[in-house]
């Protein structure tokens, strides 16, 4: 087998980078659409939700934020009632 066929060329690997760092920022965008509307209803800063989102890297964490933040939102939300003291 020739090692030339088997070896990338440093350009080659500058594309493989560049289009997974393209498909991550790609992928960004798209969550941070749907972070503006979550921030919206939430009441939140939605221009800082969307620049955290697209953030490659900083959006991992960031995203574990939102999940926790929707929960709570939700969870706010619930007409939680508690039950009166003869039942408990």
């Amino acid at each position: 087998m020739d090692q030339a066929h088997t070896q990338m060329t440093p350009g080659a690997i500058g594309i493989l980078v560049g289009t997974e760092f393209v498909f991550f920022l790609l992928l960004g965008v798209l969550f941070a659409i749907g972070n503006y509307h979550l921030a919206k209803r939430l009441g939140k800063n939605r221009a800082l939700w969307v620049i955290l989102t697209i953030i490659p890297g900083v959006n991992l964490v960031f995203l574990y934020y939102v999940f926790y933040q929707v929960i709570y939102g939700v969870l706010d939300r619930l007409p939680l009632h508690p039950l009166p003291r003869d039942r408990v």
